[in-house]
């Protein structure tokens, strides 16, 4: 018996590369995810979304998702009528349909409408809401965005590529200081649009990064992930820019800005985007522009 086990010991510990085995250990999803077409990769990722959200939770989205049509373009807020992917278990995917989804920054999206940008920057731009809807409204502008993610970059390009936009929406990579600066270089009204998960605390920098002092900014700040971010990001500039918060709150049926009967509790839990704790925006601009 004991020698038994001592066998499976040493199996155990090659084939898990603990100890002096000839077989390394093997990370068979990063083997996966390099195997498959990104496509393939995408649809894995959807069926495992799917699958674990509590069956409660994936009838409750069908059945909104019916309820509103299947609708191929926003039903409202400032991106009305953009076309959309049509996945209900995408992430936040009904508050984005409707057009509450963030509703807190909405005023600072009409500020970055007003400016008629010439080049916008959206760090972290995930599937575009965003990139596309910005790129809509401002036919003059450039937009470029950075998601490090490649299954989210394929599902940016097919949401540019159903608004026409795709000529104008250049997709890239990760994003540092020397990618943002490279960006922004010689744009005249630039806009820089920032949800990456506490990297705000090194890309946010004009030290680093100098075009950022005549930029105006949008920025989530995320002190979950690094505390003290906030203070951090609006120390850096409160010497050149004006600065505006916007922190999160919990939505409500008036929130639903396209009209929709049902129980006001039932539909302000659908508007739920789902954070982890309270958060909040800064909207930046430039003193002397």
């Amino acid at each position: 018996m004991r020698r038994a086990a001592a066998r499976k010991l040493r199996r155990r510990r090659r084939y898990s590369g603990k100890g002096s085995g000839e077989f390394p250990r093997v990370d068979i999803k990063a083997v996966l995810k390099q195997a498959l077409p990104d496509p393939l990769v995408g649809l894995v990722r959807s069926t495992r979304r799917r699958l674990a959200l509590p069956a409660a939770a994936r009838r409750e989205w069908e059945v909104w998702y019916e309820r509103l049509g299947r609708p191929p373009r926003i039903l409202g807020g400032p991106f009305q009528g953009m076309a959309y992917l049509p996945d209900p278990f995408f992430d936040a995917l009904l508050p984005k349909f409707v057009g509450s989804y963030e509703k807190e920054i909405h005023p600072a999206v009409s500020a970055v409408v007003a400016v008629a940008p010439d080049v916008i920057v959206n760090v972290g731009s995930a599937e575009g809401y965003y990139a596309v809807g910005l790129a809509r409204l401002l036919p003059q502008a450039r937009v470029v965005a950075f998601e490090g993610d490649p299954w989210m970059r394929g599902l940016l390009q097919q949401v540019a590529t159903l608004n026409q936009v795709a000529d104008r929406v250049e997709v890239r990579g990760y994003c540092d200081e020397a990618e943002l600066g490279a960006a922004l270089q010689g744009a005249a009204r630039p806009v820089v649009l920032c949800d990456c998960e506490g990297y705000e605390a090194q890309l946010m920098d004009p030290a680093r990064v100098p075009a950022l002092a005549a930029s105006r900014l949008l920025v989530e700040l995320h002190d979950l992930f690094v505390p003290g971010v906030s203070q951090l990001v609006k120390q850096r500039f409160a010497a050149t820019h004006d600065i505006e918060s916007f922190p999160t709150r919990a939505r409500t049926a008036a929130d639903c800005p396209v009209p929709v009967e049902v129980d006001p509790a039932v539909l302000e839990r659908a508007l739920c985007e789902g954070r982890a704790a309270p958060m909040a925006w800064c909207w930046m601009t430039p003193k002397v522009v």
